[in-house]
């Protein structure tokens, strides 16, 4: 007679739910993404702008849409200096936009200002201060 011993296994089942991106999250990606795409960039040379876009990066903020770019400087003989630049559209017309530039400097100044945690912040106020902005503007 041969006796036959199956394993008993448990069966667990998971379940995973996707919640949507905070605000610190959607903010914090779009920087790693910009970090990505900055470190493809050789350090002396000419190159595109580098942009990265984000969809409502404050919840209950009319600015829909904002963008974090890197770009060479505007100087055509200057091949080291990038700009860092905050860019904010206006709700109320397409066209419009608001910018600010936080830093800018060499590829490793950049790079730096990238992993700076206050650049998160500064890029928070700046949407802040793009609704001031655009609230008067609109009047």
């Amino acid at each position: 007679m041969k006796t036959d011993f199956s394993t008993v296994r448990k069966t667990v089942a998971t379940t995973a739910t996707i919640f949507p991106k905070t605000q610190i999250q959607k903010i914090e990606a779009a920087f790693k993404e910009l970090q990505h795409k900055f470190a493809e960039i050789p350090e002396i040379g000419r190159f595109k702008p580098v942009k990265v876009n984000i969809e409502n990066p404050i919840p209950g903020s009319f600015i829909k849409k904002s963008a974090i770019v890197v770009e060479p400087l505007a100087d055509k003989n200057d091949f080291r200096t990038r700009v860092l630049t905050f860019v904010a559209q206006s709700p109320f017309d397409k066209d419009t936009t608001y910018a600010l530039s936080p830093a800018n400097g060499n590829k490793f100044s950049i790079d730096s200002a990238l992993k700076n945690p206050r650049i998160k912040t500064i890029f928070k106020n700046f949407i802040k201060s793009a609704e001031n902005v655009f609230e008067r503007a609109s009047f």
